[in-house]
């Protein structure tokens, strides 16, 4: 049981899903439904939409988000550096030297994140903390178009290169927020007894953009109740 949900929270935390691009996320979720739901829809929007039917009159929405937080090409510089914007909740702070994945349209490039050389930072820069708009992604290019030639875009989706560890009853790696939602949310649709009401199960998009996916599947839905299943920092 164990080795089977470890297993199942390392396919998910693996899984690129920046907001908009879910799609590997949800193809694992919706294999490790066949067989435990009545149905399963995909909208617009690109949620994932289970529906687990029961036998009390009451309609239960359960949801979890699919994307993470990532970052976004903004522009490619002459230099072959990238610069990039945030998608979600990213602290400058700790993205100086993260290895990171540009999603291109010839495939994934690795990179590394950079920013100015503290040997040719001035005092008041070094007692800064860093900006996003000083930062960059180094993918190895040396120009432009070198980088367009990888296809590499402005637009271009870029994730985190995180390993998934797992060590006693710990475990390390990216995107738990909220990736762990979603393996809680799986575990409970494969467990509900025969006498629970009907459970609509969304695995929802682009959280981190605004509660984008939620609040359309909300409105479809129109449930009587409704939980959250959600990732955030140890509270201990």
């Amino acid at each position: 049981m164990r080795d089977r949900i470890v297993s199942l929270l390392q396919k998910l935390s693996l899984a690129p899903g920046p907001p908009g691009m879910e799609d590997a996320v949800r193809k694992i979720v919706a294999a490790e439904l066949e067989g435990h739901v009545h149905k399963i829809e995909v909208d617009a929007m690109g949620n994932l939409i289970a529906v687990r039917e029961g036998s009390r009159p009451v309609r239960v929405m359960l949801d979890a988000h699919m994307d993470e937080v990532a970052l976004m090409v903004r522009n490619l510089r002459k230099d072959g550096f990238i610069n990039f914007i945030p998608l979600g909740g990213v602290d400058p702070a700790v993205l100086l030297a993260q290895r990171v994945v540009v999603h291109g349209g010839r495939g994934p490039v690795p990179g590394v994140i950079g920013a100015k050389p503290r040997h040719v930072m001035t005092e008041e820069e070094l007692k800064k903390r860093p900006e996003i708009k000083s930062l960059y992604i180094d993918v190895g290019a040396t120009s432009d178009e070198e980088l367009l030639s990888m296809g590499i875009l402005p637009g271009s989706f870029v994730t985190f290169d995180a390993p998934f560890q797992a060590r006693g009853d710990l475990v390390i790696g990216k995107a738990f927020d909220d990736r762990i939602g979603c393996l809680v949310l799986l575990e409970v649709l494969k467990s509900l007894p025969e006498d629970a009401p009907t459970v609509y199960a969304a695995f929802t998009v682009q959280e981190e953009q605004g509660l984008r996916g939620a609040t359309v599947a909300a409105y479809r839905i129109d449930p009587e109740v409704a939980f959250a299943l959600e990732g955030t920092i140890a509270a201990d």
